[in-house]
């Protein structure tokens, strides 16, 4: 079951995590210095826009090796599979 869950900053207790968890932590703070609002537009827009690929890029790179574990995990198991029914 895919289930995701948002933890305070500050923890008090520990977590119990499997081993197919996915733990991701990135700072609570937003893109640029000061109040976006009495900042400049291009500026903000920029500075989100770089967060945004930064967010994308890990996400895809994380999502890959995901993928790429899968693929390993399933030629194994073909091939137990198959050497099973070749030793019958």
């Amino acid at each position: 079951m895919d289930e995701e869950l948002t933890f305070p900053a500050k923890m008090t207790s520990p977590v119990d995590f499997t081993q197919n968890d996915f733990y991701e932590c990135g700072p609570s703070a937003g893109a640029g210095w000061g109040d976006p609002i009495v900042r400049e537009a291009e500026r903000v827009a920029a500075e989100s826009r770089g967060k945004l690929e930064e967010f994308v890029a890990r996400r895809t790179k994380q999502a890959e090796a995901k993928i790429g574990q899968a693929e390993v995990q399933a030629l194994a198991d073909v091939r137990a599979a198959a050497s099973e029914l070749m030793s019958r």
